[in-house]
């Protein structure tokens, strides 16, 4: 489908969800508009980015890393995705970082609709070699026009031993728009993953349960998720770890505010292995007595010699709080501005400086305009 050029507002809005248009800062970006490639480009040596049909060409042992770690026959949605590339071929990226690559830089990957009513399918495979360590912003958005859509992603991430990678998706969707992400993670020995998720704009529903299954000793993942729900959206969002190998450790934490819609936060975590560690954290702010939020933490135990924990707090913004700031000259909308900035801090996403500096300023827009 042929799509329409990008024009300024597009553009304004794909920097929003921290896309670099110039490219200036990043180790390399992949774009797709609607359900084509928009931009394939890598500047850095040691960083393979592909259309996910052209790495399948390209290399035979690409075909071993699809559908191994997400299901295409675990809902209607995968399905979907799964019939539309038997017909048409898989759009996505192909992402390769390379043995003992190390980038400062991190890598853009942006999904943008602006056809309205369109249903995107997208499929990426990211590998991430031994000993490598990158950063990667994945931003998905759609044009200042789009009410209504769906945006279907399946993400299926491999680390191989000794790697690192940061993964910080913002998401800026519209009232009508159904948003279906199904991400599978293999997390081999003595790699780590730390997962970031941003959204603060209204959506139908926005569905999500990626799952992680750290299967070599010593591995780690984190995921954490900072949410507003506006009023009519639906936030039902969740992560699972499996501690498949001893001396694993996973974390799960979210921050989510409700100014009238209905945010609920899963986590699971089951324990495969002894010597292993996990944690659940949820805690909830309420900005409207029409919002709903639920916290629904799962611990599974397999082997005796595991430490399981979670806790949750949901409430209003403190008065006592409120006063405390207001009387040092602040009026109350600012006291309250004041405090939703900071239950939604982002310094528990553990982002290199650089790079918290930019999705501050991101944040800090996205809150601004939603509050």
């Amino acid at each position: 489908m042929k799509q329409n050029k990008l024009n300024k507002d597009d553009i304004e809005k794909m920097e929003l969800v921290g896309l670099a248009p110039d490219d200036k800062d990043r180790a390399g970006t992949f774009t797709v508009i609607d359900d084509e490639i928009d931009k394939s480009k890598s500047k850095t040596e040691g960083v393979e980015i592909l259309g996910l049909s052209q790495a399948l060409k390209k290399y035979d042992w690409a075909n071993d890393y699809m559908w191994q770690l997400v299901d295409p026959h675990k809902d209607e949605f995968t399905e979907r995705v799964w019939k539309y590339e038997q017909e048409h071929g898989p759009v996505g990226q192909f992402l390769r970082f390379k043995k003992g690559m190390i980038s400062k830089e991190p890598f853009q990957s942006c999904f943008f609709i602006k056809l309205d009513r369109f249903v995107q399918t997208v499929h990426n495979i990211i590998i991430v070699e031994d000993e490598a360590e990158f950063h990667i912003i994945t931003g998905c958005a759609v044009a200042s026009y789009v009410n209504s859509g769906m945006h279907i992603g399946i993400t299926e991430i491999y680390l191989e031993k000794n790697a690192t990678l940061s993964y910080t998706m913002i998401h800026d969707w519209a009232p009508e728009m159904i948003v279906r992400p199904r991400t599978g993670i293999r997390i081999d020995s003595g790699s780590k993953f730390f997962s970031n998720y941003i959204s603060l704009r209204e959506t139908k529903i926005t569905q999500m349960y990626p799952t992680a299954r750290l299967v070599g000793e010593g591995a780690l993942v984190k995921f954490t998720s900072l949410i507003l729900a506006p009023p009519n959206s639906i936030y039902d969002l969740g992560s699972r770890a499996y501690l498949s190998a001893p001396n694993t450790s996973a974390e799960i934490i979210s921050r989510v505010i409700t100014k009238g819609g209905t945010a609920i936060s899963r986590g699971n975590i089951i324990a495969e292995a002894p010597h292993t560690r996990g944690h659940l954290e949820c805690n909830g702010l309420f900005l409207s007595d029409d919002g709903n939020i639920d916290a629904v933490p799962e611990l599974t135990a397999k082997v005796r010699d595991t430490d399981l924990s979670h806790e949750a707090a949901l409430g209003k913004i403190s008065e006592e709080k409120l006063e405390y700031l207001m009387a040092r000259g602040l009026t109350r909308d600012e006291s309250t501005q004041m405090m939703i900035k900071g239950f939604l801090d982002i310094d528990i996403l553990g982002l290199p400086p650089a790079l918290e500096k930019e999705i501050r300023y991101n944040l800090n827009l996205m809150e601004d305009e939603a509050l």
